[in-house]
């Protein structure tokens, strides 16, 4: 699959085969491409056809005793501008439930709306079982790369710990409508984000001279916290695209119910480049070899 190049990449189709024979069972694309598709009500007809990606950039999850199979889907293309894909863009970003044996559409869950962070669903979903007072509750860990974790109901897609929608940055780039909120876990806190994103007063580097220079950088970043959305002048991301939990997952110890995992605190500045200013951009990123 192509990333970060263009809106016209390959598509994220996944497909279902017979195991023994190699034959093709069924094919399921992330982003509907027809009105009555599982998520279409949330796509401009036009940017369907086009749009791209969403694919399965981590490692699918199986649940045989109830014909299930759950997909960690990626960014719809482009990544970072979602102007020429107005809308939440279901099913990317997601974790969706498909039947194994007919490629049908079960539940979706959206862990980011609208991505401008390039923060794909890395990690496969990790299934485990829920207990609590007594009750036993088939269930998914959705661990992320924003560092949020969620916990579903496996066989119905509902959250078994709360989740709400809060209010995040708002973009100001020409022809982008950031999506005005994101879902956010309450019981759980980040795992990344903790002591806050690095500001110019926070700014750690082993020489005065690195000091100063990260201090320089972040004084003139736009930085509003998680969600932050790339800018003309540029923005902190944090985390980065490779921050949070990445392909490493997540494992469950169900005696002690304990969840571990692996986290990267990666920063990341992104800014958004108009096309008439390219080249200039492109010939300062050669002087300073990017």
């Amino acid at each position: 699959m192509g990333d970060n190049r263009g809106v016209d990449l390959e598509r994220g189709t996944v497909r279902g085969f017979v195991a023994r024979t190699c034959a093709k069972r069924w094919s399921w694309d992330p982003i509907p491409r027809n009105r009555g598709d599982p998520g279409s009500e949330t796509w401009d007809p036009a940017a369907a056809t086009r749009t791209r990606a969403a694919n399965a950039w981590g490692v699918i999850s199986g649940d045989p005793s109830r014909d299930l199979v759950f997909i960690p889907t990626g960014s719809a293309s482009p990544d970072y501008f979602g102007g020429l894909r107005p809308g939440m863009d279901l099913y990317a970003n997601s974790v969706v439930a498909i039947r194994a044996s007919t490629g049908k559409f079960v539940w979706g869950f959206q862990v980011v709306h609208h991505d401008l962070w390039d923060y794909d669903v890395a990690a496969s979903p990790t299934l485990f079982t829920w207990r609590s007072n007594g009750k036993e509750i088939p269930a998914v860990a959705i661990t992320t790369k924003q560092g949020h974790l969620f916990i579903l109901d496996r066989e119905t897609g509902k959250p078994i710990l709360p989740v709400e929608e809060r209010p995040v940055p708002k973009s100001n780039v020409n022809g982008e409508t950031s999506w005005p909120t994101q879902p956010f876990p309450v019981a759980t806190p980040n795992l990344v984000t903790g002591n806050g994103a690095p500001t110019a007063d926070t700014a750690w580097a082993t020489t005065d001279e690195d000091r100063a220079a990260c201090r320089d950088m972040l004084a003139g970043t736009r930085n509003d916290g998680i969600f932050t959305p790339p800018t003309y002048e540029g923005s902190l991301v944090f985390p980065g695209s490779v921050g949070g939990t990445n392909w490493g997952g997540a494992a469950v110890d169900g005696n002690n119910g304990i969840l571990v995992t692996s986290v990267n605190r990666l920063v990341q500045r992104v800014s958004v480049i108009p096309r008439d200013s390219l080249s200039a951009a492109a010939d300062r990123g050669r002087r300073f070899g990017m």
